[in-house]
């Protein structure tokens, strides 16, 4: 629908607009003309050089605005008429209606329809695309909330804030917890943006109230890791696993401390088995970042190759039969807490990993250089000390024989004393 602030300049018709008079309307050479017919105010014909169309013009809230009903041809004259009366009766009530169009058109636009076309016009890295899609289309297991899959269906229009805030709370509140509550929230409002750009939506963001009323809630940064007496029947938990590649990709993480993604995309031409050392690639801080192969990790690694698949260390099949790396390891990290007796997840076997180094007394470098984490804020440290592999290689087989050494002792036993030198 054209919009105009004034009254075009046109021609009257001395009588109402009939077909016959339409029909001899002339073409401009350019640009375009307007006539008016005399029975309906505002009602009229524009007529450029390769069309005619029935239109209204009609004041709204002091400005005149412009509707096009259709093309001559697919209206007929008494059609476009009656249309423009009913356009009348709706503008002097004060609707416009091009916003009661667009609504219309809008409660077309589901939540479903606007994440398939998020996902198609974006390049997600597989984990993201895992993370997207258990967001907004999976359903929970018992007893958790589901985050968004029974609005799939529903007009993005109509998901109003008093619906987000409910929402919010409600995961927040529950087992799924601030931190998923808050991810959920600002996965649901990029697709939001998205639809409100792609589809014109003439509505504002509702996720945009938690910013505006200050309701995101602070989490607290998850500290859970595995104590002492944990970690021997959690490891053997996970080497008694039936799938030996899920176990070897956990125990991985433990002994190496590596990011669950890292691990997972580990691929074999990045395995020096000469100098024990293995290489992860496209990690968070966008640098590569070697690390020492310790005892058990080797261990890992030639039972990975003897059960290799592909190019990835931590190999599986997709739905295609297809080679790929692992994805989730979900129900073997839960045999794995039941065991143990815990509820650890995935990330926080790199946190124990941190917690056990730094309780050895590994200086904050080494330690930082392991979990690949920045050491730009030193200048020294950043810019000018390159962190050696055989440095770290003595923190690493130092943690390597200290898990070993409770892994094989008894829980029954008296737990060994944590002593720096050991």
């Amino acid at each position: 629908m054209d919009m105009s602030s004034h009254l075009p300049t046109g021609h009257a018709i001395p009588k109402k607009l009939t077909s016959t008079i339409i029909k001899q309307l002339p073409a401009p050479p350019k640009g375009q003309s307007f006539y008016w017919d005399t029975e309906v105010k505002g009602f009229g014909v524009r007529v450029t050089s390769k069309a005619k169309a029935f239109i209204l013009d009609r004041k709204l809230q002091g400005r005149t605005i412009r509707l096009t009903i259709g093309r001559v041809g697919d209206w007929t004259e008494e059609q476009a008429r009656r249309e423009a009366k009913r356009l009348v009766v709706e503008i002097d009530k004060g609707i416009d209606p091009r916003l009661e169009k667009k609504k219309q058109e809008s409660n077309g636009v589901t939540l479903r329809l606007a994440f398939e076309q998020f996902v198609k016009s974006r390049t997600l890295k597989p984990r993201t695309a895992y993370d997207y899609a258990r967001y907004m289309t999976s359903a929970s297991s018992s007893g958790k909330p589901d985050f968004f899959i029974e609005w799939l269906d529903k007009p993005i229009i109509q998901i109003s804030p008093d619906v987000i805030r409910a929402k919010y709370k409600t995961l927040c509140s529950s087992v799924r917890g601030t931190e998923q509550a808050s991810s959920a929230m600002r996965v649901l409002r990029s697709v939001i943006n998205f639809a409100i750009s792609e589809y014109d939506l003439p509505i504002e963001n509702p996720v945009s109230v938690l910013t505006k009323r200050h309701l995101w809630t602070k989490s607290n940064k998850r500290r859970t890791h595995l104590y002492l007496p944990e970690i021997r029947p959690f490891v053997h938990a996970l080497r008694s696993l039936s799938n030996p590649v899920l176990g070897a990709y956990l125990e991985f993480i433990l002994f190496t401390g590596a990011r669950r993604s890292e691990a997972a995309k580990l691929k074999w031409e990045n395995v020096n088995s000469r100098a024990h050392v293995l290489t992860f690639t496209d990690t968070k801080n966008g640098t590569d970042r070697e690390i020492p192969i310790s005892p058990r990790v080797h261990v890992l690694l030639v039972k990975m190759k003897e059960l290799a698949r592909g190019e990835y260390v931590f190999s599986t099949t997709n739905k295609d039969g297809k080679p790929t790396h692992i994805t989730e390891p979900r129900k073997s990290l839960a045999r794995a807490n039941a065991a143990a007796k815990t509820s650890v997840t995935v990330h926080d076997l790199r946190r124990t990993f941190a917690t056990l180094l730094e309780q050895q007394d590994c200086p904050m470098v080494p330690l930082k250089a392991l979990l690949g984490h920045s050491q730009n804020q030193d200048v020294t440290t950043g810019h000018y000390v390159v962190i050696g592999i055989e440095r770290l290689r003595h923190w690493m087989d130092k943690y390597d024989h200290y898990m070993q050494r409770l892994i094989d002792t008894d829980i029954d036993d008296n737990v060994l004393p944590f002593r720096s030198g050991d």
